[in-house]
This record gives structure tokens, sequence and C-alpha cells, in this order.
């Protein structure tokens, strides 16, 4: 199996179920579907040494937190989302609270030496796997027609809601794997559990097993 790169924690914890070393950069990130399809559609041109860190608000249920998390501007193509990377003054190093959230004064410098860390293990082609999780119709749409028009010759395979099945169609290079709605409007983690049992040509095998903490 390629090196799965996910717009969501979905590929991450794919990684975690069957014990892989994280062997992409993109690894908790959350990349926005506009911006995923621009790293599709550049993948094999994008300089992935040219990236900018900084920090954000973070945005929780549709309110700006007052936390901030990292931001990685990747060749000034794509920018990824670090939500569980997150700026706190009271830990001088980073530390894991619970959860997946890590936090830290020198959170940024932690995202920056993992990102590349990891990058210097992305040797092999990518396989995308996009959570495609929107309720709107009508971005829904745009979000769909805009995936189905990447020319790729890697492949990409998009996690969406049962209930639009009649509302999109496959291509080559693109599958389309359609999945309850209570399940996709779930954790990350059920999905990925879902995903791991139901879809198992999208298992991470790579040739030695690895502890997925770094």
């Amino acid at each position: 199996m390629q090196n799965l790169i996910s717009n969501s924690c979905v590929g991450a914890f794919l990684y975690y179920r069957n014990k892989q070393v994280f062997d992409n950069p993109f690894m908790w990130t959350k990349i926005e579907i506009e911006d995923y399809i621009s790293l599709i559609k550049n993948f094999d041109t994008i300089d992935f040494n040219n990236i900018d860190f900084s920090f954000e608000h973070m945005i929780v249920h549709g309110k700006v937190s007052p936390y901030k998390s990292v931001v990685g501007y990747l060749d000034n193509k794509v920018k990824l989302h670090y939500m569980h990377y997150i700026k706190s003054k009271s830990y001088d190093n980073p530390t894991r609270l619970g959860g997946m959230n890590i936090y830290g004064n020198n959170i940024m410098e932690y995202a920056r030496e993992k990102y590349f860390i990891r990058l210097s293990r992305m040797n092999r082609s990518p396989t995308f796997l996009c959570n495609l999780k929107v309720r709107d119709d009508e971005k829904y749409q745009r979000y769909i027609t805009g995936l189905l028009e990447i020319e790729t010759n890697h492949p990409l395979y998009i996690l969406t809601y049962k209930s639009k099945r009649n509302k999109v169609y496959h291509k080559k290079h693109i599958h389309i794997l359609y999945v309850n709605d209570d399940i996709l409007n779930s954790g990350m983690a059920v999905v990925a559990r879902y995903v791991h049992k139901y879809y198992p040509f999208l298992r991470i095998n790579q040739s030695e097993k690895i502890k997925t903490n770094t």
C-alpha cells in the first residue's frame, strides 16, 4: 500500500490502527477541500521543503477560540491546519493532555520538526483519502465536482454520505466510498475503524511495523 494522505485525521488514525510509521508529513492535519484539491493537482511538482509556519486562532463549533494552533503554508499552494498542536505558555515542552491534543510554548518548532521527519520518509507514491463530510448540497456539489475534475494518476478515494449516492459519479483513478451517514458524522477514530473494517485495500501495509508516535 502506498502512503496514505488524508485531508483529515482519519488518515493518522488508520496508521495507528495498523501500527505503522508516519511516512508522510500530513498526519494530524486538517486540509480544506480547496487546498486538498490543490495538493493533489500539484503533488508531483510541489516543493515540500518550502513551508512556512504560523499561528491562527482555532475555530471550535463555528466560533473563534482564544487558543491558537499551528498552520503551515506549503509552497504557497496548500494550507495545513494542525488542529492538535496548540500554543500554551503553561508548558515549556510539548505536552499531551489526553486525546490527541499537544500543548506547548514552542509547539511551532515541534510541528516543524515532525513535518520534516515525516517528509524524509515519504518515498512512495501517494494514495489520497478525502473525507467529504459536507451536508450543504450546494457546497457539496462544488467540492465533489472539483474532486472529480482532478487529472491525476494517483488513486483518490472519497468518503462521503451514503444518502448522496445518486448525486456523484466515478472516474478513472477516483473512487467514491459511500459510508453510513451516522458513521461519517462520528469522530475521526470511528470513521477510521469503519474504513479499516470494510475497505481493507486502504490498510497501510509497510515492510516494517514501527511505533507511530513520531
